[in-house]
């Protein structure tokens, strides 16, 4: 099982990276710049040149960069000089030979970009973020419609949406799906993001952060901590084992259906990364499993989950679930066999 790795903008990061590259399909980075908004909170503005000397250590995985911000401001998708400076950015690194293509959300700048600079985009693959929730071939099909109007190339990899992972009826119907329609395209599932099932917040969380990003306003953690995922993790931890993460243990489970799984975490820093992405490389972790997750890494300040002890049949448990959650208590006892809450 190969995988896609976020890329930090760190040299010792990069370098385990490009000692691992044969297990290694893919690596995604952001262009750290207020110029070009993707899905995360932007933490620290890097120059170009920065970004391609990191880039420059990692020779052998395939490399996306994104531009998957769920939105932008209305003004800037008509901007030619704003997206002159995007393209000049995405042409630097194009010349240098560290990227093979663009992960979008928007359509509407996807359309912008194909537009404003035609000879650009088709150098480029235009991937389907993670945040397009792929989880049918009619979804697929459409995207691929879409892209087949614009100037860019078509993808060579497909991220299909987290409801899949514990869905292994629908997993097949839609992965065999996508074979069919794009035979030589590398087919991945998100490993690790840790968040709620079926997140009631997700879409206004992601436009959340492209608001935050258009309008340079503070991130949302302390909006999620008060009202939104981190408020329900919080009052009932044990809903943490129905978020549809792949432990690194049962990756194999998914090799009939994927190509490879997608670790993500990119803003948590260059040593979770390593953590997470050696996990999925040896396929067993010995720790608290909440070390693994993205978007659950500040419950492990609060609580230990012994992924040794989680049991054997789990993933056939959690997968064959009628959802039943109110009357089941299955993930309450979990916690109470394998968790431990902190003192602090």
């Amino acid at each position: 099982m190969l995988l896609d790795a976020p890329l930090a903008t760190d040299g010792e990061y990069a370098r385990f990276l490009e000692g691992h590259a044969g297990k290694i399909h893919s690596v995604y980075y952001g262009l750290e710049s207020p110029l070009a908004s993707d899905a995360r909170h932007l933490l620290e503005p890097k120059s170009i040149d920065a970004l391609l000397a990191v880039l420059a250590l990692v020779s052998g995985p395939k490399k996306y960069v994104l531009l998957n911000a769920r939105f932008h401001r209305p003004g800037q998708y008509l901007d030619h000089g704003r997206l002159g400076r995007v393209a000049d950015l995405l042409f630097a690194l194009v010349d240098a030979g560290q990227v093979r293509g663009v992960v979008l959300a928007d359509a509407y700048m996807a359309t912008a970009l194909s537009d404003f600079a035609p000879d650009l985009c088709r150098e480029l693959e235009a991937v389907p973020s993670v945040n397009c929730m792929l989880d049918s071939a009619e979804k697929v099909s459409a995207w691929l419609d879409f892209l087949a109007g614009t100037n860019f190339l078509p993808p060579k990899k497909i991220t299909l949406d987290r409801s899949l992972n514990r869905d292994f009826k629908r997993l097949e119907a839609v992965s065999g799906a996508v074979r069919k329609l794009l035979p030589d395209t590398f087919i991945e599932l998100l490993a690790n993001e840790g968040c709620l099932r079926l997140c009631p917040f997700k879409p206004a969380h992601d436009a959340l952060i492209s608001f935050c990003r258009a309008e340079g306003g503070a991130p949302t953690r302390e909006l999620n901590r008060e009202l939104g995922c981190m408020r329900v993790l919080w009052e009932n931890p044990a809903a943490l084992f129905a978020s549809p993460f792949i432990r690194p243990e049962d990756a194999g489970v998914y090799e009939p259906f994927v190509d490879g799984l997608k670790i993500c975490g990119r803003t948590l820093g260059p040593e979770f990364l390593r953590k997470a992405v050696s996990a999925y490389l040896e396929g067993s972790f010995s720790g608290n499993l909440l070390d693994l997750m993205d978007t659950m890494e500040w419950l492990a300040d609060h609580w230990v989950v012994d992924n040794q002890r989680l049991p054997g049949d789990f993933l056939d448990t959690l997968s064959s679930c009628d959802l039943s959650c109110g009357s089941c208590g299955y993930c309450a006892k979990l916690l109470e066999h394998c968790g431990q809450k902190k003192d602090i």
